[in-house]
This record gives structure tokens, sequence and C-alpha cells, in this order.
């Protein structure tokens, strides 16, 4: 299942007969009963099938590995990997039999995928062949294979909203990363440790539903030969992007098929600066289509067994990090069996009693992951942080990092899942941005513009495991329990949270933290508005000299004495003293000012306003930092001099101010900014007649003020005078503000001439606009 913001939930199904339902493919549930001595026998569900030659697609699970006494070869990078994790070869690494294998084969099976660390297989077969199979002496059991389908995507417009010319080398996408300190690690890891790219040197296995490389942001992965193995678990071939005639026609049913993978790759191997860059653009990429994200009627079948199959194959390249943005659990349509101690009982979805990270089939394909030394980072689920217990497999898995999502400011977003597993271990183990992530526009006619339309615990996680290939570097050598811990040790509570819990598990990590050494302090000097100060000295208790602060006001100091220790921060005559308690660890020092501005917010009748936001530039700043107001509306920028200052404000429920000038003054004096209401509904659509010949992009601002706080689903979509769907388009929107976007004039370039209805589905209503198409 995809992990865009609820964009699926899978639902599962029996096997089907293949003349019956052409375009359905079955997917795998490795039957639970594995661990039982029982007789060879066929599971109930296919007796329909005995009598007839109508395909199904079953598992079968083998008694013995007879005849293979060598383990199927992995690579030296997996071998090594390996030996840190004190993981020797054991009977689970055994191939399974060919023998076995090519006597099903005789018997009319086409194999489709082999788990050897369970000694089982999947193949096609004709039902009247079942009765033969299951009375081979080497045949344990025949079970069905399980068809899932998705519910509908959150993120399949066209829209595009475009972020160009900021100088900041992260361009939009600063804010997703800053949150875990990513940035003050790409500059520790080059410019302190002088070592190559982020991620250099670190290998990662990605499973999606595919992986368009087309877009700017991978250019670095294209040229210099990133993409080191691809495989399509789908298909069964090696490619992981669908043909250019899908990409250009809308109508496909395979349209955006490779998108998500896409999106969430470019989180990680993004790079185009100034613009936009993921968090280890050095690393190299193993990538895996294990879904086939089957766009037309939003039904995509989930193959768990593609998933499983995947992490053989990577683990025998060698992976050191395997990033999954998938998850399986509920919203199964229809009922399969499983095999208990009681006999065979109906399940429709996993029950809750599942999810201990030991029962469902790609739980423990990650535990073997692990077992052997990969870091396995797993979405944990998009299925609500209100309710206990909504995670989804294999975020459930002891060792797999399970990440949740969260704001750009921290708080939790509502759609990410919760813990506990059902033996009660604290899930998700930490957050990330999950929820307004800027990510590449995949589909559309500009191959180089971005969108911070990303919701879903699927964005958390690759950034997650990119973060985890910068310890690696910046470790090598350390094993995978021990980049783990570095990961969780400087963890931090988020504002929301007292302690350790099953929303946020430990909090927000901090990158640079995780990959210092453990001698290091990281020192941050900045002026009032957030200016780096540079050459400010570092001083050790003794007056020796730790160091100077360069450009950015950072200095990397080395502390070899015991603990806790005072430093000494010196610059024009001023002096601040910190105390250091252990190391590694971060300090950041502002000077005390007296000088200052405040800023006071209010509405047209005179009333404060409450949880507004001041932004403000100072000189030749190269942008905007931000000051939340109090209670009584107000907030307050200082300085250590006189200086003009750039100002605008927002605040829920009101419009944006326009940029004011102000002025930092000697002594404190204030700015006070009127702001306006949002009225409480809008519906804005323009233009409203379209003409083609002029490719103009269509626009929408819509309000409606919530009942509750708390994010509300909007719905949009295109519909022709007859009500065919043209295109649609949903996402959380936040109910304090009001939802705008903007659709690429290519959907009605396709579009024969007529009238068209804009619709909105947002609080339980329905909201209708006309357009008009002309030529």
């Amino acid at each position: 299942m995809f992990l865009y913001e609820n964009r699926y939930t899978p639902e599962l199904k029996l096997c089907y007969p293949a003349l019956a339902v052409p375009a359905i493919l079955c997917c795998t549930l490795l039957l639970f009963g594995l661990l039982f001595s029982v007789k060879a026998d066929i599971a109930p569900q296919l007796h329909s099938f005995l009598n007839s030659d109508r395909t199904c697609i079953v598992w079968v699970l083998f008694t013995d590995k007879a005849g293979s006494s060598v383990s199927e070869k992995v690579s030296s990078r997996a071998l090594e990997r390996r030996s840190k994790a004190g993981f020797f070869s054991s009977t689970t690494d055994l191939p399974i039999s060919r023998v076995y294998i090519d006597q099903i084969k005789r018997l009319g099976g086409t194999l489709r995928h082999e788990y050897k660390w369970e000694n089982a297989a999947s193949f096609e077969i004709k039902g009247s062949r079942l009765r033969e199979i299951a009375n081979l002496h080497f045949v344990k059991k025949v079970t069905p294979v399980g068809v899932y389908r998705y519910r509908e995507t959150l993120q399949d417009g066209l829209g595009k909203t475009h972020f160009e010319g900021d100088p900041n080398f992260y361009g939009s996408a600063f804010s997703q990363f800053n949150l875990l300190s990513i940035p003050e690690a790409h500059h520790y890891i080059q410019n302190t440790r002088k070592l190559k790219a982020p991620g250099t040197g670190v290998l990662i296995a990605l499973f999606d539903s595919g992986f368009r490389l087309d877009h700017r942001c991978f250019s670095n992965s294209r040229q210099n030969g990133h993409i080191i193995a691809t495989r399509d678990f789908v298909d069964n071939d090696y490619t992981v992007f669908d043909p250019d005639s899908v990409k250009d026609n809308i109508l496909s049913p395979y349209y955006t098929n490779d998108e998500h993978g896409s999106q969430v790759l470019s989180l990680i191997a993004g790079y185009d600066p100034g613009t936009f860059v993921g968090s280890a653009w050095g690393a190299s990429f193993a990538l895996a289509r294990t879904e086939d994200a089957y766009n037309d009627t939003r039904e995509v079948h989930v193959e768990e067994d593609n998933w499983a199959a995947a992490v053989v194959w990577a683990e025998s390249l060698g992976v050191d990090i395997i990033s999954s943005s998938l998850g399986y659990r509920d919203g199964f349509q229809d009922t399969v069996f499983f095999e208990t101690d009681s006999g065979m009982i109906p399940i429709v979805d996993y029950p809750y009693s599942w999810l201990d990270g030991k029962t469902t089939i790609v739980s423990r394909a990650a535990a073997y992951a692990v077992e052997r030394g990969i870091i396995v980072v797993n979405a944990a689920g998009n299925d609500g942080a209100y309710i206990p217990g909504t995670l989804v497999a294999p975020s459930d898995v002891k060792d797999v990092i399970s990440v949740g999502g969260v704001d750009e400011r921290g708080r939790i977003a509502t759609f990410s899942s919760t813990g506990p597993t059902s033996d009660g271990r604290v899930k998700p183990d930490l957050v990330a941005q999950g929820r307004g992530v800027c990510i590449p526009v995949i589909y559309g006619s500009d191959q180089s513009s971005y969108t911070s339309n990303g919701n879903g615990t699927s964005f958390s996680t690759p950034m997650i495991a990119g973060l985890c290939a910068l310890i690696l570097q910046s470790h090598p050598g350390i094993s995978s329990i021990q980049a783990r811990q570095k990961l969780y040790n400087f963890c931090r509570l988020l504002p929301d949270q007292d302690s350790v819990d099953n929303r946020f598990g430990r909090g927000v990590p901090d990158a640079l933290l995780s990959c210092m050494r453990d001698n290091e302090i990281y020192i941050s000097v900045t002026d009032s508005s957030g200016e780096p100060v540079r050459s400010a000295l570092i001083a050790g208790e003794s007056g020796d000299s730790l160091g100077i602060t360069d450009s950015s006001g950072i200095c990397i100091a080395v502390l070899n004495n015991s603990f806790p220790s005072r430093i000494a921060i010196m610059l024009s005559g001023q002096q601040e003293e910190v105390l250091i308690e252990s190391a590694p660890c971060r300090k950041t020092v502002v000077f005390p000012v007296k000088s200052g501005l405040i800023v006071k917010l209010s509405d047209r009748s005179g009333k404060r306003i409450k949880n507004g936001i001041v932004y403000y530039k100072m000189g030749n700043a190269a942008q905007f930092s931000s000051l939340e107001c109090d209670s009584n509306g107000t907030a307050v920028i200082t300085m250590y001099k006189e200086e003009r200052v750039q100002i605008y404000t927002d605040a829920p429920g009101y419009i944006d101010s326009d940029t004011l000038e102000g002025k930092i003054c000697t002594e404190l004096c204030t700015l006070k900014v009127t702001m306006q209401e949002i009225s409480p509904s809008k519906f804005l659509l323009f233009p409203t007649v379209l003409r083609k010949s002029k490719c103009t992009d269509l626009t929408v601002e819509f309000m409606a003020r919530s009942e509750n706080n708390r994010d509300q689903f909007i719905k949009t979509s295109i519909r022709s005078a007859d009500g065919g769907l043209v295109w649609k388009y949903s996402t959380y929107t936040d109910p304090e503000q009001a939802f705008k976007y903007t659709i690429d004039n290519s959907v009605f370039r396709r579009l024969v001439p007529g009238l068209y209805f804009f619709i909105v589905e947002y609080g339980g209503k329905v909201y209708r606009k006309k357009i008009l198409i002309s030529v």
C-alpha cells in the first residue's frame, strides 16, 4: 500500500479465475501455518478450482530443501554487512530445491517468485492440477495468493507550483530537512570532515510502484551512474518505469503509475541546487517495482510476495538500507482463510493481534533483512493519529525504523498512524515531516517544477532513510545496530509530547549529532536576526583556542577533557560562556542586545490577534526568519545595532499582510500591523472561459469555515456536461487557511470545446462552478 496521506488502503480478495477477471493479478499472502507440521493438503478456498481449467495463483510450501547444500551466492558487500551484524549463513539461505520447482513446472505451473527464507514459491497453475501438486511427497501445503485493491489516491492532479530563484541551496525543500538538522549534517560532512557528497558509499534499496527519472532533480543520479540495479517484480523484468506512450497519455489506465516512487526517491537522491535538494544525493540506489499502481479506477494490486522477493534480491546485492513507503493491514475487500492451531479461520483485515512484528509475511521478511544487518526504514501508515494501534506491517517489527509524520512545525499530522504494536511496544520509532512536503512534479510539461502538496508518511520515510545513509558515511564500519542507536540517541521530544509515546515515538532525530564524533561540539553563533557571525573565537577553560567560526557562523571544536566543561565565545569585546555537559552536542549562541522592535497584530476593530507569526528580514539576509506572537499578539525582534527590517505577518483566519518597512531602534520601538479577516467562505475560479489557443492555467481558491480545528479533506474534480470525469485532485487542507491550487493548461488542451463543471467536495457538501472551453 502506498503511504501517501490516506492514498491507498488495500482490499483483500481470493484467487480469481483468469478468464473471469483478466485485469486482476493475484498477490501474495504466505500461509501463517508455516511453522506447523501438517499433512500436505489444498486450502478450502481452492476447492472450486479442482475440477476446472481455470487458472489461479498459489503458494506451494515445501517440506525440505533436498539437494540444496550450498547457499546462493551474495555480493561481497552483503557478506561484509552480514559480518558486522554477526550473522552467518543458515539453512534459510539455502535455495529452494530446483528438482521440486521443475517437477511443478512439468505439471503446468508457471513460476512467479521464490522465497527461500521460508521455503516457498508462487505459481500460476490450472485448478485441475492442484491435486497432483498436493500429492507430491515434498509439498507441505497449497494455498491461494491474495489480491489487494487500493482506495483513491490523494495526489493525482496535474497542478503545479513553481519554486525558482531561491538563493538558498535547498530551495523550498529547506524546512522539511531543517527539521531533522540535515543541512547542518551536510555542512559537517562536506566542510568539516571533507567527505564526498552526502551519502557517498552507501547503497539504498527503494520498493515502490515504479521510478521515472526524467525530472531535472535526477540529473545527478543519471549522469553519475548512481542507479546500480533495477528489478520489476510485477512484470518480472528490469524496467521500473512506464513507456513514454503512457507518460504522454492522460487517458492511459497506467498514467502516473511510476509517480509515487519517483517522488519518494527524490527526497533522497534529488539534486537541483537552489531549488530542491535531497537528504543523501551522493548515495547509490537499487530500485524495485513491487506495486502495480493501476490508476484508471484506483484499483491497484499490491502483492506482498513481490515485497518479500524484493527483500531477498536487495539483500543479495549488499544494500545497506531498505526504504519502503508501503504498508499492509486493512481495507481488504473479500475474505481469505488462514490456518491456526484451531483450524482454518476467515480473515477480512489483519486483526490487531497480528501486528506483533512476527506474523505477516512482510514483517517476517523485514525481520530476516534486519537479522542480516540491513537498516529497514518503513512508513508507519496513514490510518490516523488519534486512535491507538493504527500502524501497518512491516512497521510493527521491533528493529524496523517506523516513521510517523508531522508538519513543518512539528505538530502531528492527523493521518499519521500510531502504536503500540499488539505486544505492547512503542511505535512509531520517530517522526519526520509528512505534511506539506516539497516534491517534484513528475507528470507535466515542465520537468523542473515542484509542488508542496506531498502528504503522507510515504514522504517522511525516505528523509529518515537518507539520514541513516549520512550516519553510515560519517561512521564507516559501524553495524546497523550501532547506526540505529546513533539515530535514536539524539532524538528530541516535540512541544506536544512529554515523553516517548505512540504518536511521535522518540520525536524528531538530529542528523548533525548522529553524524558527529564523540568528542566534537558544534557551535553556531548568530546575531539577533539569525544571521551568522563569522570570526568569533571559541576558547577552552584554559584560554586555549578551539577554533573560529566560519562564514556560516559555525565552528566544530574538539574537547578531549572531562565533562562538564566551559567554553567561551568572544567577539568585538563581548563574551558569552557556555557549559558543555557531554559530547557530541550542539550549542547556539546569540549575543544579548537591548535594541529591538515590538510588532503588535490586531484586526480592524482593534482586537488583538492570537497565534500570529511575524516574518522579518534584515539587511542583506537571504530569507525571512519568523517569530510566533504571544497571547497578546506581540512579537519582539531584537538586534545589537540599529537596522532596517522588512516585515510581513500571517495568522489563522486572516489574509497575510503586505511587506512593510520597519526599523530596529536603539531603544525598543513599536510597529502596529492591522490584518484583514478572511471571509467565512469563498469559491473563486478564474478564468471561467478557457481558450485552448492561449494555453491559460486555471486557478481555484476555496474557503469554508470548519466546525472543528482539525485538517479537512478536500476533493476537487472537473467533469464534462454529461458527468464524465476528466481530472481530479484530493488532499488535506488547513481549515484556517484558504485552499488555492493551479491546474496546468495541458489538461485543457486535451479536451474538446464545450461546457464543463468544476466541483469541490468539502465538509460533506458539494460546490460547483461552470467552465467554458473554447477553441
